[in-house]
């Protein structure tokens, strides 16, 4: 017994030694592999870098296109446009004795509608023609005809989903009429509740237009007889009317400023809308309604922008010349700067 012991301890002292050689010659001896760990490294995304545009002393109508891809304004009778992105110009010229009497960027576009005034066959009319930045092309588009030389053009709003464009016109004094054209190019005047038209803006998904009512201080809505009424409100301002048709109004205070924000839909009641608060009376300038929902207030003393939904501050260098949907432009020492909100 005590050889059998022997020999089965011998055999099980080989077998270790044999499995321990060939685990050596196959892990380490013939091994034709590495084994590692990889860490990736990721590097930050570079911004695009945008161009250096500087606007000129004595250029008029200074304004941005919705996303901020260009910059134009009026100078020696003709529209310049920049694009911030690659830093080409162009220029948008017009015929002898052509004013242009305003001209709008359209939203979600890279066109913008322009009214020329000018006399044609001895009446007196405005051109409506527009421009498409991205293509270069210039256009004809309506010629309305005014009752004399004192009549102007005074805001043009054009809605792309129903291609239907509204042209605010001013007779020399404080009343102003709105006329329509649809997309075959007839032209119709609409009737509406107020002379004193202050601001127009059009819904996104239907055929209608909010406008002010300056005299009286209220709103109304096309085709609506009665100004939109808010408990508690004596005088109101239009803001805006972002894309899901919530309109956007203002509450004035007595000396014209904005001290509140009341916001809904035409489908509810008003006393369902919503309320932000102001801690401050605003200039209706300094607040912008975006397509979006969001509602921006602008601190010039600061250089601050809040967005008074989230509470978001977005500061800026320079003078504000004009909020859009995702940036902010402002000027300094006639230089073009932009700035993405928080």
């Amino acid at each position: 017994m005590k050889y059998a012991r022997s020999v089965i301890a011998w055999i099980l002292i080989s077998l270790a030694m044999q499995f321990a050689g060939l685990f050596y010659i196959n892990n380490y001896f013939l091994k034709t592999e590495t084994n590692f760990k990889a860490k990736k490294i990721e590097k930050p995304a570079e911004k695009p870098k945008e161009i250096e545009v500087s606007i000129p002393q004595g250029a008029t109508m200074i304004q941005v296109s919705y996303d901020a891809k260009y910059i134009s304004y009026y100078m020696d009778g003709a529209i310049n446009v920049v694009n911030t992105k690659n830093g080409q110009a162009k220029t948008v010229k017009f015929d002898d004795k052509v004013k242009v009497s305003v001209y709008r960027w359209l939203q979600d576009t890279d066109r913008m509608f322009i009214a020329e005034k000018k006399a044609v066959k001895g009446d007196s009319g405005i051109d409506l023609t527009y421009y498409d930045a991205s293509k270069d092309i210039k256009d004809e588009n309506k010629f309305l005809a005014l009752p004399d030389t004192k009549t102007e053009a005074t805001d043009i709003q054009a809605n792309t989903v129903t291609n239907v464009t509204y042209v605010k016109v001013n007779k020399g004094t404080s009343r102003n009429s709105i006329y329509r054209i649809d997309v075959m190019k007839s032209l119709d005047k609409v009737s509406t509740e107020a002379n004193a038209i202050g601001d127009i803006k059009l819904f996104h998904l239907d055929d209608k237009f909010a406008y002010e009512d300056k005299l009286h201080g209220c709103v109304y809505v096309s085709d609506i007889k009665l100004p939109i009424q808010i408990s508690g409100s004596q005088s109101l301002s239009l803001l805006g009317i972002d894309e899901d048709d919530i309109i956007y109004l203002g509450e004035n205070s007595s000396d014209g400023k904005i001290t509140k924000v009341y916001y809904g839909s035409l489908e509810k009641s008003t006393n369902e809308w919503q309320t932000i608060n102001l801690n401050s009376a605003a200039d209706k300038k300094d607040i912008y309604v975006s397509t979006d929902g969001n509602v921006y207030l602008n601190n010039n003393l600061k250089g601050i922008v809040q967005n008074l939904k989230s509470g978001k501050l977005t500061g800026y260098t320079g003078v504000m010349l004009q909020m859009c949907d995702s940036w902010m432009v402002s000027t300094e020492n006639n230089k073009i700067i932009k700035t993405q909100y928080k």
